[in-house]
């Protein structure tokens, strides 16, 4: 997905360019004409709030942009999830996952006992799969 911004600055590339007139470029790009007008205003409090995000992304690692607008509404910003999601975009932040704790598995407290000669320890699968015939096949592998 291109942004309209992108979509914006291609008309005008083939504008300047001489290769085709506004409305063709417009059609081309998919494109409505009236906006290529748009000016995107910047608001007042918006270099403050990046940075306090910014801030907010760091200090707590594991938060994500709707955790981080949770806590900007408690601190008296008055601002909605999707200006905060957009502003998490364009930033590059994104969360920090916690390592996956690999969990012990059997009985609680029982220890895991390890192969010490042969045939001690036994293990089986059953596979299936088909011929090119159609046919099923089972195959049962032990180890």
């Amino acid at each position: 997905m291109v942004s309209p911004a992108r979509r914006r600055a291609a008309v005008r590339h083939l504008q300047t360019k001489g290769l085709r007139s506004q409305r063709q470029a417009c059609k081309l790009v998919e494109v409505s004409r009236s906006s290529l007008y748009y000016v995107p205003r910047k608001r007042p409090d918006e270099d403050a709030l990046r940075a306090r995000i910014k801030q907010m992304a760091e200090d707590r690692q594991y938060y994500g942009y709707r955790l981080v607008w949770g806590q900007l509404r408690r601190e008296g910003w008055r601002v909605n999830h999707k200006r905060v999601h957009r502003i998490w975009r364009e930033e590059g932040l994104d969360l920090r996952r916690r390592p996956r704790v690999k969990r012990p598995c059997g009985p609680k407290g029982e220890v895991k006992q390890r192969s010490t000669h042969p045939d001690n320890v036994w293990s089986y699968d059953i596979c299936e799969d088909r011929t090119e015939r159609g046919r099923q096949l089972r195959i049962l592998s032990v180890l």
